[in-house]
C-alpha cells in the first residue's frame, strides 16, 4: 500500500528517549546551532550539547552508549553524530529536523 500524506503522521508512543529528542530540538531552536564545540560563546550548541543540555548535564566528549544518541545514529546513518553535525550537517533547520525525526522514531 502507498504512503498518502493526507493520512498524517502515524501515531509513535513517545517513550523517555523521544521527549528528550524533542527538548533538544526546542533548545536548539531557541539557542542556535553550531559546530566544532558543544556550545560556542553566543550560547548555540551542537547536537550533542542540545542533547545533553536538555537532558540537564554538562556534555562530556564521550557520548557513546547514550540512548538519544543511538537513536540520532540511525536517523542520520553514521556511527559519529557529531561528525555528522561538524562536517555533514548543513543548518540549523537541518539539524533540528533529525531531532524530530529521530524522536518519532519510536524504541
Amino acid at each position: 500500500m502507498l504512503y498518502d500524506p493526507k493520512w498524517g503522521k502515524p501515531e509513535v508512543e513517545l517513550d523517555e528517549v523521544s521527549l528528550l529528542l524533542l527538548r533538544a530540538a526546542d533548545f536548539m531552536e531557541q539557542h542556535g546551532w553550531c559546530r566544532n564545540e558543544y556550545k560556542n560563546a553566543k550560547g548555540n550548541v551542537c547536537l550533542w550539547g542540545a542533547i545533553a543540555l536538555a537532558d540537564g548535564f554538562v556534555p562530556t566528549p564521550v557520548i557513546g552508549g547514550h540512548p538519544a544518541v543511538t537513536r540520532m545514529d540511525k536517523v542520520i546513518h553514521t556511527n559519529c553524530m557529531i561528525n555528522w553535525n561538524d562536517s555533514e550537517c548543513k543548518s540549523k533547520e537541518e539539524a533540528v529536523a533529525k531531532l524530530r525525526e529521530a524522536a518519532y522514531l519510536g524504541k
